[in-house]
């Protein structure tokens, strides 16, 4: 399993303070970076190398010496967008940096979806209101009775408001900002749920089908979503492999994830910064991430 060009290598695996094991904040969630930073470790000292946490916003690029700085659970970048950046520059001129920043810096923002559309894949429509635009002019823009505002950058399913347009009655008029974007409401988040597909080392490894708790439109388990194993077709992986294909770099790791409309996909969402990668439906996750480790480091070692 070991490259022969290669020695032993020091990878860093980074997180935040929400989210290490060492962490003084840690979210309730924090378990997501424990299933994958645990078991992937347990492969690099089988194999004599080293795999450390660290904490982005601290980073002794002075005192330390890693092969690769791997941007994993960074869930308060959102926080820190410019220090962010900064610490990606950095660390690309020190070491080599999975994912590339010219990845994440386009990715941080959901401009990217317009982005892809214009390579005509097929994306949820989306509006990007270049001014503060009267919410009642977007349900006409998207021609839905139902929509869902969502900030430009975000995380976690927070910040995200669901609207009625028969709810509004007589209110105050509500202004969509330009940190803001709106996608129609659809239906089938709700009904079927929201569908991940994980690729590592720049290969489709597995996918998982998220669904929404009772009442929710969210997802995510920090809103009572669940997960299950989902078996992609053959059609579906090759969708998905074209959206990562059209990323300005390849990934070491990124998640695509799809909503369905009819017999069709359309892109929610490509993570290409902090996605939770579903350690637990993935047997031997942590030999998965060490060899696609490895071999980033071989295709981009200086």
């Amino acid at each position: 399993m070991r490259a022969d060009t290669l020695g032993q290598l020091k990878v860093a695996y980074i997180g935040c303070q929400w989210s290490l094991i060492s962490g003084t904040q840690r979210r309730s969630n924090a378990d997501d970076h424990d299933k994958e930073f645990i078991p992937a470790k347990k492969v690099f000292e089988e194999n004599g190398d080293q795999l450390e946490e660290a904490d982005w916003r601290c980073f002794d690029f002075e005192n330390t010496k890693f092969d690769l700085i791997f941007a994993r659970t960074v869930w308060d970048y959102v926080r820190h967008k410019s220090e962010f950046i900064e610490f990606l520059r950095k660390a690309e001129e020190y070491s080599i940096l999975a994912n590339s920043s010219k990845i994440i810096e386009w990715n941080i923002e959901k401009y990217y979806l317009r982005e892809f559309h214009k390579m005509e894949l097929p994306v949820i429509n989306s509006f990007f209101p270049d001014e503060p635009t009267p919410i009642l002019e977007i349900f006409d823009h998207l021609e839905t009775n139902e929509i869902v505002v969502k900030p430009v950058l975000g995380e976690g399913g927070y910040g995200i408001t669901r609207y009625k347009r028969s709810e509004l009655g007589e209110t105050p008029e509500i202004l969509v900002q330009t940190n803001h974007f709106v996608q129609p409401m659809m239906p089938s988040i709700i009904s079927e749920g929201e569908i991940s597909m994980v690729f590592i080392g720049g290969k489709f490894t597995h996918a998982v089908l998220k669904k929404c708790a009772d009442g929710e439109y969210r997802v995510q388990t920090s809103h009572g979503g669940t997960e299950e194993a989902y078996a992609p077709s053959a059609q579906e992986i090759v969708l998905a492999t074209r959206f990562v294909d059209a990323l300005p770099d390849s990934p070491l790791a990124c998640r695509v994830d799809f909503i369905r409309e009819g017999k069709s996909l359309l892109l929610m969402e490509l993570e290409a910064i902090e996605p939770i990668l579903y350690p637990h439906f993935l047997p031997d996750f942590g030999k998965v991430i060490y060899v696609a480790c490895r071999e980033y480091i071989e295709k981009h070692k200086k």
